[in-house]
């Protein structure tokens, strides 16, 4: 076999005299979390870190901040301008919502606050800044994630209320039950009486005819 060594190179084995090649693989470009901010965000100085309860460069890694020029446009005072301008401890992009928005999203949002009934209490500023969420949602292939129709409603009960709700039924239950029961107590009454007074007797008047009958008997 030794007269046939060096006929065939392994093209995986790495020989003092070749260089060392190492395969290296294309670098995975991760998706970024997009967040929208409001108004109230940038006018209190929150720290969405924070908030995320995570450090400041695996924010930076794994998300990046969006807004509105009509939520800046929302920013009066000159302490809260610089803060934004010069201060904030991430990049934020700013889109126009006259131009970035998509007119139907703006629809779409209107109508599913109504339907919950949280319409009268959302500024038009606050629609617009869910619009962008929906159009960032379309950017980055989520939309299909986006809910169209609000869910059913559902009454919330903390665990720990959880007898007290039991207690309350059974109560209103009971009361339910005595009701019931007075109505039908009504009920058998009032056919008591009825019956009482269908007994194949024609009550009459008493006239001066009946009066006069009575006494020659």
């Amino acid at each position: 076999m030794k007269q046939f060594e060096g006929l065939f190179n392994n093209p995986f084995e790495i020989t003092p005299d070749s260089p060392k090649q190492i395969a290296k693989a294309a670098p995975v470009l991760e998706t970024k979390i997009a967040l929208v901010v409001d108004t109230n965000i940038l006018l209190k100085q929150v720290l969405l870190r924070d908030l995320l309860k995570i450090d400041q460069e695996t924010f930076e890694t794994k998300y990046e901040v969006f807004t509105l020029d009509a939520v800046l446009a929302e920013v009066k005072d000159e302490k809260s301008r610089e803060y934004i301008q010069h201060k904030l401890p991430y990049q934020l992009t700013t889109k126009s919502a006259a131009t970035y928005l998509n007119s139907q999203d703006n629809i779409r949002v209107e109508n599913f606050a109504k339907d919950t009934g949280d319409f009268i209490g959302l500024s038009k500023v606050d629609l617009l800044v869910i619009s962008m969420g929906m159009q960032l949602a379309r950017e980055l292939g989520e939309i299909d994630l986006v809910r169209k129709v609000p869910k059913d409603l559902q009454e919330f009960r903390p665990e720990s209320l959880k007898v007290a709700y039991d207690a309350f039924e059974s109560e209103d239950t009971d009361e339910s039950s005595d009701d019931e029961a007075v109505k039908e107590a009504g009920s058998s009454s009032e056919n008591d009486k009825e019956a009482a007074e269908d007994d194949d007797w024609n009550c009459v008047e008493e006239t001066r005819q009946t009066k006069r009958t009575k006494k020659r008997l």
